[in-house]
């Protein structure tokens, strides 16, 4: 089974552009939702395999879309399908990075932290969790989101083949 990755970008626009901007990101392969008249979420589902046309497709999508919006902001997580994880604290620190990590069932809820935290926090603030841009910022998304989504492949290979603590 492979791991399917998730990222969710809620775009907040100019009322009157939503309608356009919907259907745009629908268009690209997202899964839409038009949130109020001035904001839309769009989700793109991608396997963990297919990460980096993802990626590239995803900051596509979003360059084309800049001049239609304000500010996006953006999260990604990954399910992985494991019952048991070899993590003392929610989250797990790999190198200068950090996942936040939530069992449910026999799942588990991987999500990237952007910025710094202290990686003993048990409860992170949502904003740790995501990642917001101005439409003029979009560029800066590219190189900081393959190397979220490269570690959520990390995270996803390592818990999938360590013995877990129950």
């Amino acid at each position: 089974m492979s791991t399917v990755a998730t990222v969710l970008v809620d775009v907040v626009c100019e009322i009157g552009r939503v309608t356009r901007l919907e259907k745009y990101f629908r268009s690209r392969g997202f899964a839409t939702t038009i949130l109020t008249p001035d904001s839309v979420r769009a989700v793109y589902r991608f396997k963990l395999e297919e990460a980096d046309d993802s990626v590239r497709n995803i900051i596509s999508a979003l360059n084309e879309a800049a001049p239609l919006f304000k500010t996006i902001c953006v999260e990604a997580w990954a399910i992985l399908p494991v019952q048991n994880i070899v993590a003392r604290t929610p989250v797990i620190e790999v190198g200068n990075e950090l996942i936040y990590v939530v069992r449910r069932g026999s799942r588990i809820l991987a999500k990237v932290v952007w910025g710094r935290i202290n990686p003993a926090t048990w409860i992170l603030p949502g904003s740790a969790l995501r990642n917001c841009l101005t439409s003029t910022e979009v560029y800066r998304l590219e190189a900081e989101l393959s190397r979220k989504i490269s570690l959520l492949k990390y995270v996803s290979a390592s818990v999938k083949t360590s013995p877990g603590n129950g």
